[in-house]
């Protein structure tokens, strides 16, 4: 089931090819990509934390000088 879970998500979701091209892929070669996949949603997650946590210290900032205003 895996392997069909993540032909989908190749396929469809990250728009790599199509299932022809996985499929003629070399095992290796599958695995060279998968791994590059990874690596970018992890890569990507945590880019997406650092501007949360970006946005999250900057309205605290924001806040902090609308209270001291009062």
């Amino acid at each position: 089931m895996n392997y069909y879970k993540t032909n989908f998500a190749i396929v469809h979701i990250h728009k790599w090819g199509s299932f022809k091209d996985l499929d003629e892929m070399i095992p290796f070669e599958r695995d060279v990509y998968k791994a590059l996949l990874v690596q970018h949603l992890r890569e990507e997650a945590e880019r997406m934390k650092e501007e949360a946590d970006r946005q999250r210290n900057l309205q605290a900032r924001i806040n902090s000088k609308m209270q001291t205003r009062r």
